[in-house]
């Protein structure tokens, strides 16, 4: 009885019936359902996100990865998911550090 607020509601049905429709498992269930299909079409009208890029930390990645004696790329669905295939190619290419995947990021690189 997913409309159920308490065990007591055998008792106190006719009185609780309608707060059921708010504080119950089943409401709880239908509004999370309701805000994230609202969440997902906002996500859907945008084109990008916009990309705050800290120049101190670019900055000491690329010193990190200059400096790595034996540097690996792992790479995974986050790749595929941004369509970033083209960049990560464009990036191994100019830096020639062997790549990686996880399971669900095979299809990230060739």
């Amino acid at each position: 009885m997913l409309k159920a607020i308490s065990p007591l509601d055998g008792r106190y049905h006719n009185k609780l019936q309608e707060l059921g429709n708010y504080f119950s498992e089943f409401a709880l269930f239908q509004y999370r359902v309701k805000v994230e299909i609202l969440y997902f079409i906002e996500l859907s009208t945008i084109d990008s996100l916009p990309i705050k890029l800290n120049e101190e930390q670019v900055q000491v990645a690329a010193n990190l990865l200059n400096e790595a004696k034996k540097p690996l790329m792992i790479v995974g669905q986050g790749i595929m998911l941004s369509n970033a295939e083209e960049e990560l190619l464009d990036f191994v290419e100019k830096t020639g550090i062997p790549v990686a995947s996880t399971l669900l990021g095979l299809g990230a690189f060739p």
